[in-house]
């Protein structure tokens, strides 16, 4: 099996194999049968683990798959994703637990944060007015674009409907958003704008409106 695996009884590990062994640094399966379950979780968690996910399998209940931080043997920590199903072992209630390490997703997630948070950061110096939108709304806004719309700050514009337009402009942004969906690039060009006290004006719209990821999803740019 690829993932670490235990069969616990009343919390006391009864059997487990060489990934859980490989990978919590135990040196044999002796080394691993009578250890405490709840011992090679942080002790943080081990209430959890005693006084909710133990006893839920004593009753036949499955455990949903739940972030914890194991414990190795040499004292390193990784981060880990538990489920547990009941299961017989000669004869006595018990259950098997299957342990997926996420230090790799972790890590992932943490460089995609980062990455977003340098990139706003970016957005944000920029002399020229950015805004992202998903579904009809505002998702990001640099201090240009808060500026520009007469918002006291971009977060005044977060989550307000993204059309910023009069009703004649709204031919030219269909033919726009048909261009953002086939990935094209269209030209530098000025539209009228409604800002938030109801007056009027023209910027340039941004030869680069195009779709791009933000978060887990593809939001549209319109600066």
């Amino acid at each position: 099996m690829p993932y670490p695996m235990i069969v616990h009884v009343e919390g006391s590990i009864v059997y487990s194999h060489s990934a859980m062994l490989d990978k919590f640094g135990y040196r044999s399966l002796d080394d691993v049968i009578g250890v405490t379950k709840s011992n090679v979780v942080h002790e943080s968690q081990r209430d959890k683990v005693l006084n909710d996910r133990i006893p839920r399998t004593n009753a036949g209940e499955r455990n949903a798959p739940l972030e914890f931080c194991f414990l190795c043997t040499d004292g390193s920590e990784f981060p880990g994703e538990a489920a547990a199903g009941p299961f017989m072992w000669n004869g006595q209630n018990a259950a098997i637990v299957g342990i997926v390490d996420l230090t790799d997703r972790k890590q992932t997630e943490l460089a995609l944060r980062n990455s977003e948070t340098r990139y706003r950061s970016l957005l944000n110096i920029m002399p020229d007015g950015v805004r992202v939108n998903r579904e009809g709304q505002v998702l990001y806004a640099n201090e240009a674009e808060a500026k520009l719309l007469g918002a006291a700050s971009p977060d005044e514009l977060i989550g307000r409907p993204s059309n910023f337009m009069p009703p004649e402009e709204l031919e030219k942004m269909r033919l726009r958003q048909e261009m953002l969906d086939r990935q094209e690039i269209s030209d530098w060009h000025q539209i009228a704008r409604i800002r938030l006290d109801g007056s009027s004006g023209r910027s340039g719209i941004n030869r680069h409106h195009h779709g791009m990821g933000w978060g887990k999803r593809k939001p549209s740019r319109h600066p």
